[in-house]
C-alpha cells in the first residue's frame, strides 16, 4: 500500500468534526443546538449527531474528513489527504 493510499484510508476514518477541529479549528460556528456551519462557507452545514455534512450551495455532502476535504478544497482524494496531512 502506497503513502497516498494509507493517507486516504486514514482520512476515511476521520469524522467531519474531527477533520475541522484538527485542520481548521477557527472555522466552526455553532448554528443551532444540533448543527454547525463554517465561517468561510455558511451554507456548509455539519450535523455531528449523524456525522454528516451538506454544502447546500454546491449540492454536495458526505460523511467523513476525506469527503469534506475533497469537496471544499475541490481536489482529488490524494491531494485532499496531502492537505490534511500538513
Amino acid at each position: 500500500m502506497g503513502k497516498y493510499q494509507k493517507n486516504i484510508e486514514a482520512a476515511r476514518r476521520i469524522s467531519v468534526m474531527q477533520y475541522l477541529e484538527t485542520y481548521h479549528p477557527g472555522e466552526l460556528v455553532r448554528k443551532t443546538d444540533k448543527e454547525y456551519c463554517t465561517k468561510t462557507h455558511s451554507s456548509l452545514v455539519i450535523t455531528p449527531a449523524n456525522g454528516l455534512f451538506h454544502w447546500f450551495s454546491q449540492s454536495k455532502g458526505g460523511n467523513n474528513g476525506l469527503c469534506l476535504g475533497g469537496t471544499v478544497v475541490e481536489c482529488n482524494s490524494s491531494r485532499a489527504c496531502f492537505y490534511s496531512d500538513g
